[in-house]
């Protein structure tokens, strides 16, 4: 066989396995999306409570990352070690797996919570129960089955080459080197890197005097600015609350998770348009492309929730439990022209009980929405990010650190990123019941748009240049960005 493709075999061998730690976590983030509301009904909680429950994994990973190497941190060793493994040429797509691992687990999620959902039925007290356990317990502990597979796939994962020759360890990572490229690139990149390495030793870097420099000021800053962006502009309010969303929205449980999955399958496929994409039209064109894309489908979700109306008919309340007829009869007949305004009346005559069981029920039978259009900008956003900032985030910070700080920079820069998610999704909740869903995905596309300027003002490409190299790119006083 050609010593080639056997060399390209064992690399994506190798990716692939070190990937599965995004599935993993994108299972994990997301499974929880189709457990809020029971969870939520069953200890009560309020939206600050529920926003809490959705947020606190990532709010654990900030610690982790820092500590280099604790549960969600997975999400930033998989592309450091594949980053420090594969060679310049196809190093984009290499790291793009493990968002692809990412977003196939959070399309799995969608499904299984959704097949959950699906075979489960009502038990006396009204909540859904599989074989007698609440399901959304089950939403949970299926998550073992991939957890436990990757363990076991971890174990004879080699350290990658820059540490073994870190370590001493030279005549090993020759021979992976040889294995994962061919005798000739692991010639070429061995060469490189030893006395990148040696020179790294002998004069003791560390992060502090680094940030001194001026170079990597700039740097760490525009790393900064780009894991910022990925998660302000509101992803993991769209993926994990993604039902919730279609519940505003006016869908039934069954609907919302269906479209939910619908939303994860897409994800899934524009993440592989980027990975097509970034090592041909490069970083900094997806990175635009996709900001832009998010701008517009956040304006055309808010514009439709805006223009929806609230109204309980007499005959609806046929579908509500008879205690309620008398209760909410003061609102039959009138037209509430905002979400906010409707939820607040409801709260006026319910009991928080009655307000957190009934809530879905009563938007689906009142609400009057422009869904399709709501759905389009849903699909349009997860295509813009899925293409772009998504996977690209994750190339270009395990690209533009010096060997030095990589592993510490790009931990510092992840628990940046780690933050801003966890008060995305933290806020989320609270948002939707002070403000309004159109408000706030109108602050999202803002938000976007500041981010998009951003981008293209500051953010260099990076496409094919050595790891070793592409420090240059940062100098100041050159223009890059092209």
């Amino acid at each position: 066989m050609d010593p080639k493709r056997l060399s390209d075999r064992s690399l994506i061998r190798l990716a692939s396995t070190v990937s599965l730690g995004g599935f993993v976590f994108g299972y994990d983030a997301v499974v929880i999306s189709g457990a809020i509301e029971p969870v939520a009904q069953r200890f009560s909680l309020n939206a600050w409570h529920e926003g809490l429950l959705v947020a606190v994994p990532t709010l654990t990973a900030i610690a982790g990352t820092l500590l280099g190497g604790l549960a969600f941190s997975s999400l930033v060793l998989g592309p450091l070690y594949v980053s420090e493994t594969a060679a310049a040429r196809h190093r984009g797509q290499m790291v793009s797996m493990n968002q692809i691992a990412i977003v196939l687990g959070l399309s799995v999620a969608y499904f299984s919570n959704l097949a959950v959902t699906s075979f489960s039925h009502h038990s006396a007290d009204g909540t859904l129960t599989l074989f007698g356990v609440q399901s959304w317990r089950w939403m949970f502990g299926i998550e073992l089955i991939p957890a436990t597979l990757w363990f076991l796939l971890l174990i004879p994962i080699p350290e990658a080459p820059r540490w073994l020759l870190s370590k001493g360890r030279s005549a090993e990572a020759r021979t992976l080197l040889e294995r994962l490229h061919g005798e000739t690139h692991a010639r070429a990149f061995f060469e490189r890197l030893k006395p990148e390495l040696q020179a790294e030793k002998a004069e003791k870097t560390t992060l502090l005097p680094m940030l001194r420099s001026r170079v990597f000021a700039l740097t760490f800053l525009i790393a900064a600015i780009v894991a910022v962006a990925q998660q302000i502009t509101g992803v993991n309010a769209i993926y994990f609350y993604a039902p919730t969303v279609f519940h505003q929205a006016g869908a039934g449980i069954n609907a919302s998770l269906l479209q939910a999955s619908v939303i994860g399958a897409l994800n899934l496929g524009f993440t592989f348009v980027a990975f097509f994409l970034v090592d041909r039209v490069g970083r900094r064109p997806l990175l635009l492309g996709g900001l832009i894309g998010i701008v517009l489908s956040m304006l055309i979700v808010g514009s439709g929730f805006s223009e929806a109306r609230y109204l309980i008919e007499l005959d609806a309340l046929q579908r509500l439990p008879m205690h309620l007829h008398a209760t909410l009869a003061p609102l039959t007949g009138e037209i509430f022209q905002s979400d906010v305004d409707f939820n607040a009346a409801l709260r006026d005559l319910l009991s928080e009980d009655e307000y957190r069981q009934y809530h879905n029920l009563l938007l689906e039978i009142a609400v009057e929405i422009n869904a399709p259009l709501i759905l389009f900008g849903l699909c349009l956003f997860v295509a813009s990010f899925a293409s772009s900032l998504g996977p690209v985030m994750w190339i270009f910070l395990s690209e533009v650190f010096p060997g030095p700080v990589r592993g510490i920079a790009i931990a510092m820069v992840a628990a940046l990123n780690s933050l801003t998610s966890f008060l995305v999704q933290l806020a989320f909740p609270v948002e939707l019941e002070m403000i309004g869903a159109a408000a706030t995905f109108w602050l999202y596309a803002g938000t976007a748009a500041v981010f998009a300027l951003l981008v293209w003002r500051l953010v260099p490409e990076t496409k094919g240049r050595h790891l070793e190299d592409i420090q240059s790119v940062f100098e100041p006083s050159r223009d890059h960005r092209n």
